[in-house]
């Protein structure tokens, strides 16, 4: 955990609080719980966020399509658990928005 902390603090372009938090979130849950494979839902919006930044959208933008393929992808996850490192990690990103 320590070493997911000083990379986190030495990153040159720091995410937003929200995407940082859910960052955290997620690494120490994973961590703590011996994550050893993908979870299919953060996987889903891990990539249509990547792939919405790297097309040119803005972080807000890209949060944007994230968030809508990650609540497609819990809907069609029938397994999905609100307390896995995912879980956890959305849990943090939206109690870090500022409406």
């Amino acid at each position: 955990l320590l070493a997911t902390r000083v990379y986190t603090a030495n990153i040159r372009n720091k995410p937003s609080p929200p995407n940082a938090a859910a960052m955290l979130a997620f690494m120490d849950e994973a961590i703590l719980t011996n994550m050893d494979s993908a979870d299919a839902v953060c996987l889903t919006s891990a990539e249509a966020y990547f792939d919405a930044y790297l097309a040119g959208k803005s972080e807000a933008q890209a949060n944007e399509i994230a968030g809508v393929a990650f609540l497609d992808a819990v809907a069609a996850e029938p397994s999905f658990d609100p307390q896995s490192p995912c879980g956890v990690s959305a849990k943090a990103y939206m109690a870090t928005l500022d409406l």
